[in-house]
């Protein structure tokens, strides 16, 4: 089991040395993918060990966030810090299940994603993948509930207003 905290540690100094400069290796993807890898394998493997607390997944969330403004960062704090707080809300999450309750707003999301990314990437192009992936979902988040309350809910009621009208007998 060390072996995999090992591959995991040398794979993430490697990777985040080749994305800030310090090094250039052609075979960076490789890197990438057997830190991603042995991340989950650390997981599993220290499942035991590793406290399991909302606070911890929480804490993991927020440094989560905050390093993904840094681009050599970025991908090894999905893996871990990111999967900290996946792996707690999948094993500890039920209230989770009360999202369903709430407005519909994935055709928001759906609809205004593709346009907040670009404007994103125009205004600030140096902005890590990353940040922009968190960005756009948050953005697109708010836009898809303003879309569900000012355009979608209407229409929906409109329709059942029309059809009522379309399913009376005439006299």
């Amino acid at each position: 089991r060390h072996a995999w905290l090992a591959i995991a540690v040398i794979c993430s100094a490697v990777h985040i040395a080749n994305r800030s400069g310090s090094i250039i290796l052609p075979l960076d993807q490789y890197f990438r993918c057997a830190m991603a890898f042995s991340f989950g394998g650390c997981f599993y493997l220290y499942r035991e060990s590793i406290p399991w607390t909302k606070r911890l997944a929480w804490l993991a969330f927020f440094v989560f966030g905050i390093l993904l403004f840094f681009k050599p960062l970025a991908e090894s704090a999905l893996g871990i810090c990111f999967g900290d707080a996946i792996i707690y809300y999948a094993n500890h999450g039920k209230k989770l299940l009360r999202f369903n309750r709430l407005p519909d707003i994935s055709y928001g999301i759906y609809l205004y994603a593709w346009p907040i990314n670009k404007m994103l990437y125009w205004h600030f192009p140096g902005m890590s993948f990353y940040a922009a992936m968190a960005a756009v979902f948050i953005l697109s988040v708010f836009a898809g509930i303003l879309s569900w309350y000012l355009v979608e809910k209407q229409g929906m009621r409109m329709k059942a207003i029309f059809r009522k009208k379309l399913l009376q007998p005439s006299t």
